[in-house]
């Protein structure tokens, strides 16, 4: 359970010529993640229940879902985000890894009115220097298993 923006936050012009920007409204969040890890296969889940405390907004827009499931090098990643679905690939590449996602986003007031599609492409390269080794420079990548993912809807 998460509580964003404890007490609404209002703005106040600080000017005459300048309008205040719009409040910014606290979020309940409800969630829930399985995970399963083992040599050769790892499979994530997860759910979340935004705005719980905004009987306005529609159900479907609220609910988000997702489910990874990672071989040593790929992982291949697909949930639904405010009723849209969601894809994504990953690769592990020692010192660089790429993931590439696809979501959809809501513009609308109710789910399904007006999707927004999105694509993301992010590169991040991981490296270490080890100066407890006996070698004057030795480069090494984080372990994966030792640090958490985010798990992608």
């Amino acid at each position: 359970f998460t509580w964003r923006d404890l007490g609404n936050t209002s703005f106040e012009p600080s000017s005459d010529n300048v309008t205040a920007p719009d409040p910014i409204l606290s979020e309940q969040i409800i969630g829930a993640g399985f995970v399963y890890e083992s040599v050769l296969l790892d499979i994530k889940t997860a759910i979340d229940y935004r705005y719980a405390n905004d009987p306005s907004m529609q159900l479907g827009k609220k609910l988000n879902m997702g489910l990874e499931i990672g071989i040593p090098t790929i992982d291949i990643r697909a949930g639904l985000h405010q009723g849209y679905y969601t894809l994504g690939l990953g690769f592990d590449l020692w010192l660089m890894r790429v993931d590439a996602a696809t979501f959809g986003v809501e513009l609308g007031e109710y789910p399904g009115q007006l999707e927004d599609r999105r694509y993301m492409v992010q590169m991040t390269f991981e490296f270490g220097i080890d100066p407890g080794s006996f070698s004057f420079f030795k480069l090494s990548r984080p372990s994966v298993k030792n640090h958490s993912r985010k798990l992608r809807r």
